[in-house]
């Protein structure tokens, strides 16, 4: 019995993945930051990072960047994507801002109004994403404009 207690304890000391989702129908208006997997499939007036994967749903609409380390995109965004493994554009994606992807699949009709940058990992996905999840905006406080910091 002690051996099922041991493998028990590991387990729940696991930490869980966090799933989220973000309905149709539902506006958010400020960014939105997780460590975790994300859906959305509502409205986003606001920035988007996240250390996991971000699911924008054909019914979505992003208005701000997008940071993360892997996105599929169906909706449409109004912004710039910053993903540091993998993005994959559906069909009915419309993107109106530039694209930096390590890789990237695009199904026919996808449509980048933009331009696009693959074959790297963005340098500015590190760093933004790190100061956003240690609750830092990222806003110089000038005419709320963001500031990209780069590190090599």
């Amino acid at each position: 019995m002690a051996m099922f207690q041991s493998k028990k304890q590991t387990a729940s000391s696991k930490e869980v993945e966090a799933n989220n989702i973000i309905g149709k129908g539902t506006k958010i208006i400020g960014d939105l930051i997780t460590e975790g997997n994300i859906r959305i499939d509502g409205e986003i007036n606001g920035n988007i990072t996240s250390k996991s994967k971000v699911a924008l749903g054909g019914g979505s609409n992003l208005k701000g960047n997008l940071v993360s380390s892997n996105a599929e995109v169906e909706g449409e965004v109004t912004g710039n994507l910053f993903i540091a493994e993998l993005l994959i554009l559906k069909a009915n994606a419309v993107i109106n801002g530039d694209v930096s992807a390590l890789r990237m699949l695009t199904e026919p009709g996808a449509k980048i109004n933009g331009q696009c940058k693959v074959g790297e990992a963005p340098k500015a996905t590190t760093s933004l994403s790190n100061t956003a999840l240690n609750g830092n905006s990222g806003l110089n406080g000038k005419n709320n404009e963001r500031q990209l910091e780069t590190s090599k």
